[in-house]
């Protein structure tokens, strides 16, 4: 029977929910699975569990150099360590919260010599594999839920709306802009988001067409997006944002939200890859063709509907109760260690 380790600062908040929370909830539940255990890298019994446990999963915070002798110990007695890259460190937007962490070189260099010491690492996407090409071995997990919200029906008053850390705040400046004036030339819309009090003072609607949500929950962010229409996934064209994983259109579709989201330009892996457009959502590519997204969800009903109802059963299929793969590969490590 395997024991699982999973270290995260935030097991039940943000994206940290879809990347270790729910698929660890999911391997509990396996054949061969006797405990899955999530802790954060502070809490008093991290060296009991991490030394005691058969795969230790970390995602990367700041453990301090002395995670490494307790890595190459756990090597020598044949137990499993995996590293979690879930962003693009190296590239990340100064805006963003943990900017001044994760900018700090020997912080970035703790990392780079986790990630080549563990037996693996694992990638919330595609975009990621070329900063962790000098791990050991590789593999991508999509994000999971575990389990999928009953559709209902949608809110009567068409409502527009975006929720997100401070980390997106630049992102949804850009394209703020769009959605005001969508609004304004539609009496009968409202714009609503969930997010940092900073954002209000960003919004020049009128009182009664703008709502802001505090900031709150997993459940209270579900309750949120509960009273959506649409959903708007914008991101900038940077590095950061191109590793970004799907987690927007994971929450959209499981809530029965129809989804706009960014197509950044060039080639490449794209964070919204996962979306069929026109089928699971649409892409927008700039301000303008923002507009004219909400614009064609707002006057063709039928086209919204289909939207939302085929992203809900994708991820219904192929987003949750699938952690049989995560499992295997556990298995594959601990094998090659014998």
């Amino acid at each position: 029977m395997l024991t699982i380790g999973q270290v995260y600062d935030f097991l039940d908040v943000g994206d940290g929910y879809y990347r270790q929370t729910a698929p660890g909830r999911l391997l509990a539940k396996l054949p061969g699975v006797e405990a899955v255990i999530g802790l954060p890298p502070y809490h008093r019994s991290f060296y009991t569990v991490a030394h005691a446990v058969d795969i230790l999963i970390l995602h990367p915070c700041h453990y301090d150099w002395d995670i490494f002798p307790l890595i190459e110990a756990r090597r020598k007695r044949g137990q499993v360590t995996v590293y979690e890259l879930a962003d693009c460190i190296w590239d990340i937007q100064p805006w963003n919260q943990v900017y001044p962490h994760w900018s700090n070189y020997a912080i970035q260099q703790e990392l780079v010599h986790g990630i080549e010491m563990a037996d693996a690492v694992q990638l919330p996407s595609e975009a990621l594999r070329s900063y962790a090409n000098h791990a050991r071995r590789m593999i991508v997990f999509p994000n999971q839920i575990t389990k999928v919200l009953p559709l209902v029906a949608p809110p009567k008053v068409f409502t527009v709306g975006w929720g997100g850390s401070a980390g997106h705040l630049a992102d949804w400046h850009y394209v703020l802009s769009a959605a005001e004036q969508f609004v304004l030339n539609h009496s009968d819309v409202r714009l609503a988001i969930m997010a940092d009090r900073l954002v209000g003072t960003f919004v020049s609607l009128p009182k009664n067409r703008f709502i802001r949500h505090v900031p709150g929950s997993l459940n209270d962010y579900y309750t949120f997006l509960s009273t959506l229409n649409v959903g708007v996934a914008p991101l900038l064209p940077t590095a950061y944002n191109r590793c970004r994983s799907d987690v927007k259109f994971l929450e959209y579709a499981t809530s029965g939200v129809a989804g706009l989201y960014q197509r950044l330009p060039g080639v490449g892996q794209q964070p919204y890859d996962t979306v069929i457009d026109g089928q699971t959502g649409l892409f927008f590519h700039d301000r303008d063709s923002l507009y004219a997204g909400l614009v064609r969800l707002y006057e063709d009903r039928e086209t919204r509907e289909a939207l939302r109802t085929t992203a809900h059963a994708y991820v219904a299929e192929h987003r949750t109760g699938k952690a049989e793969g995560r499992l295997a590969f556990y298995t594959s490590l601990l094998e090659d260690r014998k």
